[in-house]
Formats: C-alpha cells, sequence, structure tokens
C-alpha cells in the first residue's frame, strides 16, 4: 500500500508564515508547491512509501486509486 502526502501549491499559497516550508516540485506534474520538513519527515518515518504530491495530483491520485489514506 502506497500513502500519498499532500503539499500544498505555492499558487494557493504564495507566502507561507512557517518558516519549515521548503520550496519543492511536485513529481508528477512539475508544479511549485510547498513541502512541510517537519511534517514530512515524521511522515517517512511512519510510512516508509509515502509520495509528497500537490494537492490536485494527490486527490486526483488518491480518486483514481481509491485509496482512502490521502494525508
Amino acid at each position: 500500500m502506497s500513502y500519498i502526502a499532500m503539499m500544498p501549491l505555492r499558487k494557493n499559497v504564495p507566502n507561507p508564515t512557517h518558516s519549515d516550508w521548503q520550496p519543492a516540485y511536485c513529481p508528477i506534474c512539475g508544479r511549485e508547491c510547498w513541502r512541510q520538513e517537519k511534517n514530512s519527515a515524521l511522515l517517512m518515518r511512519i510510512f516508509s512509501d509515502v509520495r509528497f504530491l500537490c494537492t490536485e495530483c494527490g486527490l486526483l491520485r488518491s480518486a483514481q486509486d481509491g485509496s482512502s489514506h490521502a494525508e
């Protein structure tokens, strides 16, 4: 089972106020996102097969897979 963690799109959150949000790119569509470093580290410790996708790709992939494990 693969888990999906969603990264906020930069177009939706142009100037985050959290210092641990780092620029990233969605591995599927290539859009600019924000990766939440503290949350990412925790998720990778809990779920070895977590994938970090932008919110749009994460929602689409989750719906296609029939998964209820969107984080």
